[in-house]
């Protein structure tokens, strides 16, 4: 009986099995001499062949999808397999960058730069709208007034700069002091003469020099920005005013000193869809080292209180503790070494005795306390402890200079400078001119004098503090407190006090009284 048609497989469409990878349980296709196959009619399209296992070993492969052409039915193209970088060659060694092309800038123009901060008003915002206000008034426009650049120059350069032709002033920042330059944008300059005369905004400029007449509509115009800007500045410092018009680059140049740098600012000055254009300050390093306010003045105060508010966030995340001073001394450092259990340290100056619960004052400190410290009224409670701040006090504390000792008067005896040897004879004695000359004239080894030479270090007088109590705070915090706040110290009267030596603590004890004088009972070293 001659099979169906269907039964019919051609031999090179036998279905080929891969490995191991293919299924056991399913009997293969076999074909007798006339291409006929065993296979039951059920089964008469072979299935899709499996992809073969891949081994955990192998690392991963990226197969893409497949194409356009690939759904019209079109062949397949045998996938491009990626290789991924293994984790060996992800964990190769690498080289580092060198940078050659960083320009190299003197450390005296970083100062310069942070000093630039002293002439400008304490909050440069508030200064500017201010500033443009006042030219508003005089424009009916709103004015924006923004800085954009700050940066360093020298004279020589000032030609590159400035474009001719422009209109420049001398500037004074003080007096007695090297000027400063003022450049304003020739195009900007026509556009607030022609709006303050009245002109239609909008035409064309042609850029040409100023007249007198308009020369001195622009200085009026500056004037009133610096009346402006006066209330935002130090009243203790001198007021900006514009000196003269100056007839061009040669000119400045012949104000200023060629070997002294000069620090740019540049602003962005905008009147509505009027005008905008730019205007820069070129202050000499002189001027500005001048120009610095006093540290104490009101201006710094208000800088370093502007600055703190900006970065809050920041402060917030730096913690220290506020440590509450009653008393203080000085002992050596061997005196301190030779402390132990039982002995009595006197104290100088005790500013409270809450041994006997009596209050007074004491100082607050952030650290080492060397820039200053709160001052505060100390108060005995039942809650107990509590510090109220009066005001703060800004220096150094450091004990006073001894006076160095009189010179000797030189002997009127000329047998005095000379020793007398065996026999009778005399022979002068000769110092050496440099003391640190001495061991090598006098052959004495460094191995023999070396521990004779560090007891000298036993002399050196140490600052010990008397602590109260010790109030964890942030940073915030601390620029937070105002006088009159009230601090919990968190401790009871009769609770031990601490001994510190540059903030840290080296002792523990307890108040005594000894003859009159407070003392400090020592119960605990601090390692």
């Amino acid at each position: 009986m001659r099979p169906a048609a269907s039964q019919r497989i051609a031999p090179d469409r036998t279905r080929t099995l891969v490995g191991s990878d293919a299924d056991e349980d399913e009997p293969t296709t076999s074909t007798d001499g006339n291409g006929l196959s065993s296979r039951p009619a059920s089964r008469q399209a072979p299935p899709p062949i499996p992809s073969p296992r891949r081994s955990q070993a192998r690392e991963p492969e990226y197969t893409p999808t497949p194409s356009a052409g690939n759904r019209r039915g079109q062949p397949e193209p045998e996938p491009q397999r990626v290789r991924l970088p293994s984790q060996a060659m992800r964990q190769r060694p690498y080289t580092r960058f060198a940078w050659t092309n960083l320009p190299k800038v003197p450390s005296s123009e970083v100062t310069l730069m942070s000093r630039v901060q002293g002439v400008l008003p304490a909050d440069p915002h508030a200064a500017a709208a201010a500033v443009a206000e006042r030219v508003q008034q005089l424009l009916e426009h709103p004015c924006v007034i923004k800085l954009t650049h700050v940066f360093l120059t020298k004279p020589a350069e000032l030609r590159k700069l400035v474009p001719e032709p422009s209109f420049l002033a001398q500037l004074a920042l003080a007096p007695h002091v090297p000027r400063g330059i003022l450049d304003v944008e020739l195009a900007l300059a026509h556009a607030l003469i022609d709006q303050l005369l009245g002109g239609a905004a909008g035409e064309a400029v042609v850029l040409r020099p100023l007249t007198d007449i308009e020369e001195g509509v622009l200085s009026y115009m500056m004037l009133e920005g610096f009346k402006a800007l006066a209330p935002s500045m130090d009243p203790e410092r001198p007021k900006l005013r514009v000196e003269s018009a100056l007839r061009g680059v040669d000119e400045a140049l012949a104000l200023l000193d060629p070997e002294d740098p000069l620090v740019v600012l540049q602003y962005v000055f905008s009147v509505g869809e009027v005008a905008s254009g730019y205007f820069r300050l070129f202050l000499p390093s002189a001027a500005v080292d001048a120009a610095q306010p006093s540290p104490q003045s009101a201006d710094v105060k208000l800088r370093r209180q502007k600055l703190f508010e900006a970065h809050a966030e920041r402060l917030s995340l730096v913690k220290d503790t506020l440590r509450a001073e009653i008393a203080h001394c000085e002992l050596s450092a061997l005196d301190l070494r030779g402390l132990g259990p039982g002995d009595v340290v006197l104290v100088e100056e005790p500013m409270a005795r809450p041994d006997l619960g009596e209050g007074g004052h004491c100082k607050l400190r952030v650290g080492l306390g060397q820039r200053g410290h709160w001052k505060a009224k100390l108060d005995v409670g039942e809650s107990g402890l509590q510090a109220t701040l009066e005001e703060v006090v800004l220096g150094t504390e450091l004990p006073a200079p001894q006076a160095p000792a009189p010179a000797e008067a030189p002997s009127e005896d000329p047998a005095s400078e000379f020793e007398e040897l065996p026999g009778g004879r005399t022979t002068e004695t000769t110092l050496p001119s440099n003391p640190w000359e001495a061991n090598e004239r006098t052959n004495v080894s460094s191995s023999s004098g070396g521990a004779e030479s560090a007891e000298l270090l036993n002399d050196i007088p140490l600052h010990v503090s008397v602590e109260l109590a010790r109030v964890p705070v942030t940073a915030e915090e601390v620029v937070a407190l105002r006088a009159g706040q009230v601090v919990a110290l968190g401790r009871p009267a009769s609770s031990a006090v601490e001994l510190s030596v540059n903030g840290k603590i080296v002792a523990q004890g307890e108040l005594v009284e000894v003859d009159g004088q407070l003392g400090v009972k020592i119960t605990q070293l601090v390692a």
